[in-house]
């Protein structure tokens, strides 16, 4: 078992050092929150960005992507995700791309997932890890067959949670656990989410959210 985080340099930089002297796996999001097309939180250029980073801290990026969408915001996705995955091939770091298909007005079925990952590795991209919503098991079944066929190095893939509840998220890992193409999980929200909330509308105080 590896123990990791997902840590945000800027906003979550005392826990990133605490964590760095440490053996835990760590990635860091390099994605501005929020934006479709994606763009890049970075002050000065990804790859400048990247090249202070230790090597070992694996590059996390989330794009919201569907195959559904216009072609205009397609291409500007792809276009964004071509240049950061040239950037950590450059520098000899680690890829996470986090694709999450569901949203407002975004019909998700079996097949959307594994579509999106067969486009994504036909334009070129072979993350070393995928980052991926709660699927079934046909779901898991092609991504599996899809990772294997065109790039057998891949780490695998983590479950995200998108902060569902504890119920849904074991269901999902009841499921994800069956396909040994899902190597872990990656929960934020379901743990904080409420406790956060509940903090920012001053309804608890800090050692009750730290509770």
């Amino acid at each position: 078992i590896t123990l990791g985080a997902i840590v945000d340099g800027r906003h979550g930089g005392k826990a990133l050092a605490r964590l760095a002297a440490s053996a835990a796996w760590l990635a860091r999001p390099v994605e501005l929150p929020g934006s479709r097309p994606l763009e890049f939180d970075a002050r000065s250029g990804i790859g400048l960005e990247l090249l202070a980073w230790p090597r070992r801290h694996v590059v996390k990026c989330l794009v919201n992507y569907h195959p559904a969408d216009p072609l205009e915001l397609r291409l500007a996705q792809e276009q964004r995700l071509a240049e950061l995955a040239d950037a950590t091939a450059r520098l000899e770091r680690e890829l996470l791309i986090e694709v999450i298909c569901s949203g407002p007005g975004r019909a998700v079925d079996t097949r959307t997932t594994p579509t999106v990952l067969r486009r994504l590795y036909h334009l070129g991209l072979k993350p070393a890890w995928w980052k991926l919503e709660s699927q079934d098991d046909d779901s898991w079944r092609e991504i599996a067959e899809i990772v294997a066929a065109h790039d057998p190095l891949c780490r695998g893939a983590l479950l995200l949670g998108l902060d569902a509840s504890e119920e849904q998220v074991a269901r999902s890992f009841d499921i994800a656990a069956r396909h040994p193409v899902c190597r872990g999980f990656a929960i934020g929200r379901t743990i904080f989410g409420a406790p956060v909330r509940d903090w920012l509308a001053g309804a608890i105080d800090d050692s009750t959210a730290v509770a």
